[in-house]
């Protein structure tokens, strides 16, 4: 291992609790003291997989809304499974121990993905056959997957199941004992190995899962550990505005889809799970486009986890207790101040501006953050201008050190300054700090205002003015004197479906997407040394690469004014 390797390592072990510590270093015993347990003699587990009325109206209520439409349903009936977008489909050992596979491809597989979107088929047009497919997908991973052994015990993949099986059973009358009995085994591996190592969405995750596994299989020890874990997970976790400490509104959504099946399976609801649902339903409800899908920041995908629509409508079928979260409005912004997420535009018009502000988060889990302090994104007209690149993969990827990067997202870029040390694939030793951020009305519309200090030294500002009149953005960045030692970077990158080409040589630049036109006018020419538009990546759902365009603003070293641009909806232009 070389010294940089051991800097790095000195510096990622520095954010990490001494609690993952810990079980990251008993890890191999507790798997081993979960084996152990699988070989004692335990009472015949048995559980009376009934349709509860909650159930059906989550899964009646998903359906209407379209929550089958990111799942091909006949592709599932052929045991065709297309995850990261890539599809494969069964032969005897059903692709379970496929070692040429992406693991988050395997993890998918291994968690029945599509499985809750099956059990609404028969509220939508009920196929002959689709019970005996059921049993067949079930009982083919029980018969490949040994207690304990391969990818399909992992904590991921072993929480969704144990979510997901009842949803199945219950809906498709299904009373095997082979099946209980296995799900019975899932349980107790996963309590004793939850994932306190890597916490997070993770162990959230575990918890969901043991407090429905042992309510259902009325096994008082695993009920009683996931009720307090899930109790104490979700106080940690989700945040006064009702966001996930993640910041990523994919595993945000996630999290409150697990919440709600969950919540339908339980015949008594713990009062603070349904707290929590309707603080995330809020968020969830807020941080979204005007196209009614989520933004990109941090690792994030679209069509991963039900629409936006959907989650909200199951929670407000499923819940009728009030909420406060900590979400600040204004006619024409919006403050979550606590999830560092500040929205300006003009909402009605479907005309809104996202912008990010929160530091790698949480520290001590930091695996799914990207160098976007103070990026954004863009939508007018209820279509999608500016982006963040997205994410193409995790460890199978080959462009995920660039999706992580700070020049993959909106922000100006001091030379040989990245926002985070990112390394290996989920890895991050030392990050930037994100200093307070504000949000206030003016005359005008409203001002935003943020700053970044890097771990280098040095300060970058935002500020951020809207004109709620002319749907019009200021956008100046500005870096502090110790930040001028190069030549500072800004990107700005187009949704591919943009057609982007200057107006005004090296002043103005004109977008066109559809019948939305925007003009972008750069301020302060005498700081831009030059202003060039390239081939750029974007990465809008796992394993799918589209080519757009980044307009990229390179300043002149040493200088300390302000960079600024302007972007402005022009509604009446003629082509």
């Amino acid at each position: 291992m070389t010294t940089v390797d051991w800097r790095l390592y000195w510096h990622s072990l520095h954010f990490l609790s001494w609690r993952q510590i810990v079980f990251r270093l008993f890890r191999p015993l507790r798997r081993g003291r979960a084996r152990f347990s699988l070989l004692c003699p335990f009472r015949k587990a048995w559980f009376d997989p009934v349709y509860p009325d909650t159930l059906r109206t989550l899964l009646s209520t998903a359906a209407e809304k379209g929550a089958t439409e990111r799942i091909s349903l006949d592709a599932l009936r052929k045991f065709q499974f297309h995850y990261l977008n890539r599809t494969f489909q069964e032969d005897e050992v059903l692709l379970w121990q496929r070692q040429d596979l992406p693991k988050l491809w395997l993890y998918h597989l291994h968690g029945f993905r599509g499985a809750r979107e099956f059990s609404m088929a028969p509220l939508l047009t009920p196929h002959l056959g689709d019970r005996d497919r059921v049993l067949v997908w079930m009982h083919n991973w029980i018969r490949h997957n040994p207690p304990g052994r391969g990818v399909g015990w992992d904590g991921w993949p072993l929480s969704e199941r144990l979510i997901s099986w009842p949803v199945l059973l219950a809906v498709y009358h299904i009373k095997d004992k082979d099946i209980i009995q296995s799900y019975a085994q899932q349980a107790r591996w996963l309590y004793h190995t939850a994932e306190h190592d890597l916490q997070g969405n993770h162990l959230l995750k575990n918890a969901l899962a043991l407090t429905l596994a042992g309510s259902l299989l009325e096994d008082s020890r695993i009920c009683r550990y996931g009720t307090a874990l899930l109790k104490a997970e979700l106080e940690k976790q989700i945040l006064p505005d009702g966001g996930h400490v993640e910041r990523s509104l994919l595993y945000h959504n996630e999290l409150l889809w697990d919440s709600l099946i969950v919540l339908s399976l339980l015949q008594e609801a713990p009062s603070f799970l349904v707290s929590a649902i309707r603080k995330m339903a809020s968020f969830t409800r807020v941080l979204c486009h005007p196209d009614g899908d989520i933004p990109l920041f941090g690792d994030a995908s679209l069509n991963e986890s039900p629409l936006p629509q959907v989650l909200c409508a199951c929670a407000d079928v499923l819940t009728d207790t009030a909420c406060t979260v900590d979400i600040q409005r204004t006619d024409c912004s919006l403050a979550c101040p606590a999830s560092g997420y500040f929205l300006l535009g003009d909402f009605c018009a479907g005309s809104v501006m996202i912008v990010k502000t929160a530091a790698p988060s949480p520290a001590h889990q930091a695996a799914h953050s990207h160098g976007d302090m103070l990026s954004y994104e863009l939508s007018l007209s209820g279509k999608r201008i500016i982006v963040d690149t997205g994410t193409h993969g995790y460890a199978e990827s080959p462009y995920r050190a660039h999706c992580r990067s700070t020049s993959a997202h909106n922000v100006l870029t001091p030379e040989g300054r990245e926002q985070a040390e990112h390394w290996s694939n989920f890895r991050m030793a030392r990050r930037a700090e994100a200093l307070p951020a504000s949000l206030q009305k003016t005359e005008k519309g409203c001002r935003f205002a943020g700053a970044v200090k890097y771990y280098q030294g040095g300060v970058y500002h935002r500020r951020i003015e809207f004109d709620a009149q002319s749907v019009c953005w200021e956008i100046c960045d500005y870096l502090s004197p110790d930040c001028l030692d190069g030549s500072p970077i800004s990107h700005i990158h187009f949704h591919p479906a943009c057609t982007v080409h200057w107006h005004e040589p090296d002043r103005e630049l004109l977008i066109i997407r559809d019948k939305v036109r925007v003009l972008l006018t750069i301020r302060n020419i005498e700081y831009i040394e030059s202003s060039q538009l390239e081939m750029c990546s974007y990465f809008p759902k796992f394993g799918v690469m589209q080519s757009g365009t980044v307009l990229t603003l390179l300043g002149r070293p040493g200088e300390a004014g302000s960079r600024a641009y302007q972007i402005r909806w022009l509604p009446n232009l003629e082509s």
